[in-house]
């Protein structure tokens, strides 16, 4: 009888150790997101669809996830993915002077790696952080004065191929009473740009120009003491007759006057110029001043980057995607999927781009590979364009301005932390979450019952079209008013400004259908190319929107089960209800009394409901106001 109940007792460890194995065996298998390659993009940076598909092919048991984004500041929800370490497995990016204190905590070094080997020496030269580079380049727009050839055969001028040649042309072309150079001379940021531009030929083209630069941006460098002698050759192009100086006309009437020959060159990408039966275009690189020493400063379109942790081990097949990702947009057919069509140019070695017509009296340029970075520090020069200009009109002196550069360099932290100090999130937001405070904002600045707004990616990752939603959640840390710029997006009517709120009353019945079924709009004429979005082909999948003042039960299939306004008052189909929602967002058709406020914007909306303190609907999100640092603010 004991024997038995001992065969009973070990029975049942054994089965007991089993299960346990079997327990440990799963905890030490992948979990399921090590099948999962992560890729962020936007409507405007994006890997080629027919290399995800071949991929895809290559590797079937790897899905390759796109998680896109939908907003208008690109470049600072980067900069907000670094800061909080939230960083896809192959990461696009529009800078690569962002942040760098965390690339070698965050990328891998791509320095041992034959992929490298395919782009010309300067272009990964000028990435080479301390021996090591994070980055591969995407192609480059070649910024420099445009002209019309045609023009030119015309009037007899010749393309000028030294400094001292340009301002011979500009002294040739003003005594036929014809403008030399034409841009957008009301706006001040002309005038940074152009400064990245001379100090590109005559400094940043240099070993210790790309190096100081590198370190200026970490915040390692100062401006004073290295940059004056920069400062004063940009003068020069003024003084020299080559920029016109106390111009306020609009660049959209400049470029008027250049189509109609009334302007001999205009400064700006080539990639905005397109040749037809009328116009002939060709690019004059800008000079080092006083020299025959030419350079095509570049607009790099984007940058890409591998997480990491893919060099870990366990990461080998992840590693071998995302190096085959790299390999794929390193061959010309690549890099032409990345163009779209283009005037561009691409570091590829050998690459036989479209530039031939458009560069042929600069071959020697080319040949050369003279190409320097227009770079613009963001928090730096083109924040300090005003100040430039304040120079340039004498009411401060070039010392002055470049200490005030380096004074702004000196304060700043990152580009996600400038602005007004609103709120501190006390934890990381839900995408849903980060909708609901935008929701929220709508609804306490409109004084209406309900706010309602959708996001701009949907979980099928599709973009809203038109674009309308809340793009990005907010991370956990203080949030300042500038950070709001990666949420929000801008005007769906073109207008230059951010987007709009729209006020009106709903029906019941409309406000049950749009809830149910959430926002969903078909690809209207190819309005937007499909190449942009996720590859399910359309925004066809539901878009549901997140709700102030409203509390709403669904049944599994989203069906409505109670809906009830603040206070417990039902929503009833025959009712109607006043709204407030991004203009576009819920459809102008269903509201009657329809306004649109044309004072505030979003950004000013958000902004002002951060500074309330409130934490939204209910008090349900996780954010804070702290009173001792809106005094520090």
């Amino acid at each position: 009888m004991k024997l038995k109940k001992v065969y009973k007792r070990g029975a049942v460890c054994c089965l007991f150790m089993i299960l346990l194995a079997l327990l440990c065996a799963g905890c030490g298998k992948k979990p399921e997101e090590d099948n999962v390659f992560t890729i962020n993009a936007c409507k405007t940076r994006y890997v080629p669809r027919s290399i995800l598909d071949q991929v895809r092919e290559e590797y079937p048991d790897m899905e390759i996830r796109v998680e896109m984004y939908g907003g208008s500041n690109f470049t600072l929800d980067v900069a907000e993915r670094l800061e909080h370490h939230d960083i896809p497995d192959l990461l696009v990016t529009t800078r690569n002077d962002l942040q760098m204190d965390t690339y070698k905590d965050s990328f891998l070094d791509l320095s041992s790696y034959d992929v490298l080997n395919r782009y010309i020496t300067q272009s990964i030269d000028s990435m080479n952080m301390d021996g090591e580079v994070y980055f591969i380049p995407n192609f480059t727009s070649l910024t420099g004065l445009v002209y019309d050839k045609n023009v030119f055969r015309e009037h007899g001028w010749k393309e000028p191929h030294s400094y001292d040649e340009l301002v011979a042309l500009c002294e040739q072309v003003e005594k036929e009473g014809i403008q030399c150079v034409g841009a957008s001379w009301d706006k001040a940021g002309t005038y940074s740009n152009m400064l990245a531009c001379t100090m590109a030929a005559d400094f940043y083209s240099t070993p210790e120009g790309s190096a100081w630069f590198y370190n200026f941006v970490k915040g390692n460098a100062k401006g004073e003491g290295v940059i004056e002698p920069y400062i004063a050759n940009y003068i020069r192009w003024f003084e020299d007759g080559i920029f016109p100086y106390g111009l306020n006309e609009t660049g959209a009437s400049q470029r008027k006057r250049f189509d109609n020959g009334e302007i001999a060159t205009f400064y700006g990408l080539i990639g905005n110029f397109e040749s037809d039966e009328v116009h002939e275009y060709g690019l004059i690189p800008f000079f080092t001043t006083g020299t025959a020493d030419a350079y095509y400063p570049t607009a790099t379109a984007g940058y890409f980057a591998l997480n990491k942790e893919l060099g870990e081990k366990g990461n080998e097949k992840k590693l071998e995607v995302g190096l085959r990702i790299l390999d794929l947009l390193s061959t010309e057919e690549g890099q032409r999927g990345l163009m779209r069509g283009d005037a561009c140019y691409s570091f590829l070695r050998g690459f036989e781009g479209d530039l031939t017509n458009i560069t042929d009296s600069y071959q020697d340029v080319l040949g050369q590979n003279h190409f320097a970075p227009m770079n613009i520090d963001m928090n730096t020069l083109a924040a300090s364009a005003a100040e430039l200009k304040n120079m340039m009109n004498g009411l401060i002196s070039q010392e002055e301005y470049i200490k005030r550069c380096d004074e702004l360099k000196k304060n700043e932290t990152t580009e996600a932390y400038t602005g007004e100090y609103l709120f501190t999130a006390k934890e990381d937001f839900t995408e849903e979450q980060t909708v609901q405070y935008f929701a929220d904002a709508l609804r306490n600045y409109a004084g209406t019952q309900i706010g309602m707004i959708t996001p701009a990616i949907n979980e099928q990752g599709e973009f809203n079209n038109p674009t309308t939603g809340i793009a990005a959640k907010f991370y956990k840390g203080d949030i300042y008013s500038w950070a709001l710029s990666r949420n929000c997006i801008m005007a769906f009517d073109g207008t230059s400004g951010w987007a709009k709120m729209s006020t009106g009353t709903i029906s019941g019945e409309k406000l049950y259908e749009l809830l149910e079924d959430g926002m969903c709009w078909e690809q209207i004429d190819n309005k937007l190319n499909n190449e942009y979005y996720y590859d399910k082909g359309g925004m066809t999948s539901p878009f549901y929107y997140e709700t102030s003042g409203l509390d709403v039960e669904f049944t599994s299939d989203h069906k409505i089960k109670s809906i009830r306004l603040e206070g417990g008052t039902p929503i009833e189909k025959s009712g109607s209800y006043t709204v407030a929602a991004l203009h576009e967002n819920l459809p102008d058709s269903y509201l009657t009394d329809l306004q649109i406020e044309e004072e505030k914007t979003i950004l000013d909306i958000a902004t002002e409901y951060g500074k309330t303190g409130m934490k939204g609907y209910k008090d349900s999100l996780p954010m804070e106001r702290d009173v001792n640092k809106v005094e520090k603010n």
